[in-house]
């Protein structure tokens, strides 16, 4: 219930018209204003909340990250991890995701990349050195390409000045794990232009991970997947596409944002909550 009640696009459909205190009852512990996360109730007895919980606290995360790994719920451990780079800790972060190489899911292998590098070359790049595609744009290592666009999806209107962009990323739709739902969408309303409508439709989602599970260790992916929902849940966890200038998006077929523009008219937008 925690990880469901920060993702807007999974809940606003039922809370967004509830009265404030209706929505804490529903989504949170009952207490003060905003209530609390239920996180900071399941800590007590589940070493997952508690772990949760700590990866959001700057200065000590690492250890968080590892036990978030060894638990089976990658994903908040990687984010974290990202955040960790940004920060220039990879000195901290490095070893715990080398001691953990054989738990690590393919979409690790950037995150890993990346705290290598700058672990390594930190005195010659300084601190901050690398980012989420360091494999490709520094070593010329393209084989985590696929990985990489999980992390940073570029935008539609980017690949009107860089069609190099978009033909690696029409190359590899299918190779992007993360993208699942859109091509699920994508072959059921676009069947002729599965490859493009994904494309498109990805660089449209709020965040990378908008299609992620809450919690991979109660409801794995391939289930959350194949549910009834996703086709609403895609289509709040997608901008508005009403605001989309087709001019920006060149000569890309617009089979997603006339799709998704039906989609959203009857199960709202991510810009509508």
């Amino acid at each position: 219930m925690a990880s469901i009640a920060e993702r807007g696009s999974m809940h606003a459909h039922v809370t967004m018209n509830l009265p404030r205190r209706e929505r804490v009852a529903l989504l949170r512990i009952p207490k003060g204003l905003s209530g609390k996360s239920w996180l900071t109730k399941a800590q007590d007895d589940e070493p997952l909340a508690a772990a949760l919980l700590q990866v959001r606290k700057r200065g000590n995360q690492a250890p968080a990250i590892g036990a978030l790994i060894d638990l089976g719920e990658p994903l908040p451990a990687l984010l974290a991890a990202s955040s960790m780079l940004h920060q220039g800790e990879a000195e901290l972060l490095y070893p715990i995701l080398d001691d953990r190489r054989d738990r690590l899911p393919e979409l690790a292998i950037p995150i890993l990349i990346w705290a290598q590098f700058q672990k390594q070359y930190k005195e010659a790049y300084g601190k901050y050195a690398g980012r989420i595609d360091v494999s490709s744009r520094y070593l010329g290592d393209h084989r985590f390409r696929a990985a990489e666009l999980a992390w940073h999806i570029p935008h539609p209107a980017a690949y009107r000045d860089f069609p190099d962009l978009f033909g690696t990323a029409h190359r590899l739709y299918a190779d992007v794990t993360t993208w699942t739902p859109v091509r699920t969408y994508c072959a059921r309303h676009c069947p002729s232009e599965v490859a493009t409508c994904t494309v498109v439709g990805a660089g449209l989602l709020v965040a990378p991970f908008a299609m992620q599970s809450p919690l991979e260790r109660l409801i794995a992916n391939d289930r959350y997947w194949a549910s009834d929902r996703i086709e609403s849940d895609l289509a709040r966890a997608t901008y508005d596409v009403s605001r989309v200038v087709p001019e920006k998006l060149g000569s890309l077929d617009g089979c997603f944002i006339e799709a998704m523009r039906a989609t959203q008219s009857v199960f709202g937008t991510a810009t509508s909550y």
